[in-house]
């Protein structure tokens, strides 16, 4: 099974081989539309991401998206 400690890895060599500070991700609002660990999946790797990548997300999106991360705070956090 693929993980996001797995995904991460691979990220962290392809960030450090090319030198990347930011990643833009567009329509986050659509992430309301997942439901129960499909979101939390999608939004512990932009955890993951900021936190042992230290690259910075650019989230691009409604304030729909407010539903999706209400509920767990750490990823809000991350998200302002």
């Amino acid at each position: 099974m693929r993980t996001i400690a797995l995904m991460v890895q691979l990220m962290h060599k392809v960030a450090t081989t090319v030198s990347l500070g930011i990643i833009v991700i567009d329509d986050v609002q659509n992430l309301r539309a997942a439901q129960g660990p499909t979101a939390e999946f999608l939004l512990n790797l932009f955890s993951e991401i900021v936190e042992r990548l230290g690259i910075s997300l650019f989230l691009l999106s409604t304030p729909a998206i407010d539903k999706a991360l209400i509920n767990i705070v750490r990823n809000t956090r991350k998200s302002a």
